[in-house]
């Protein structure tokens, strides 16, 4: 009940734009789910999703791409092949992600 209480009050965060403090949320749903037994590896990956949509709201692709790889990974496992889900979480992957400008050259 925590973590889903945390995730939900990350996602209403980030669809005020308020994308640090929902990565926060998401990274705390996702301690508590990762430690509940048994694991609910469905419900990870799309927090997983979450925080990557966040991190790539905040400039860091890098990581955003590392946690959609993950995510999928956990999908993957947990339901089934044809899970909307899944796909929408690999179109993250195939669009351009928010790569951050260029530093002026001094």
């Amino acid at each position: 009940r925590q973590a889903e209480e945390l995730g939900s009050r990350g996602l209403k965060l980030y669809k005020l734009a308020k994308y640090a403090q929902a990565e926060g949320l998401f990274r705390q749903a996702l301690a508590v789910r990762e430690a509940m037994i048994p694991r609910d590896l469905a419900q990870e990956g799309v927090l997983t999703n979450n925080l990557a949509a966040s991190l790539d709201k905040l400039n860091s692709p890098r990581d955003a791409e590392c946690l959609y790889i993950h995510a999928i990974a956990l999908c993957q496992r947990a339901m089934p092949r044809d899970d909307p889900r899944i796909k929408h979480i690999e179109q993250k992957l195939s669009a351009p992600l928010s790569l951050p400008a260029p530093s002026p050259s001094t």
